[in-house]
């Protein structure tokens, strides 16, 4: 994995970018597909909310080149979508 993440290292590097940390990422991407660790657990683990991490996922994508890497990327960010709360509209009122 650490090669399909190379282009964005110097991303991770740069803390005002993101407050999660590379291994903390590596760690999302190995995990968040284990049927045994539901997603908020995840996120609990690791210290992250789910809509930086979507954020970060966008903002990261088109830097990957590995074909695997941005199929991995795009599985994760649709879990995230997924799991997102509904927004409140204020509708009628």
């Amino acid at each position: 994995m650490d090669t399909t993440l190379k282009p964005v290292v110097a991303f991770f590097a740069n803390s005002e970018n993101t407050s999660v940390t590379l291994e903390q990422f590596k760690y999302f991407l190995e995990n968040f597909r284990n049927p045994n660790i539901n997603i908020h657990t995840l996120s609990n683990e690791i210290s992250f909310d789910i809509s930086d991490m979507l954020h970060l996922i966008e903002k990261i994508r088109p830097s990957i080149t590995d074909r695997a890497m941005k199929s991995k990327l795009t599985t994760a960010s649709n879990l995230l979508f997924k799991t997102l709360p509904p927004k409140l509209t204020n509708s009628g009122q």
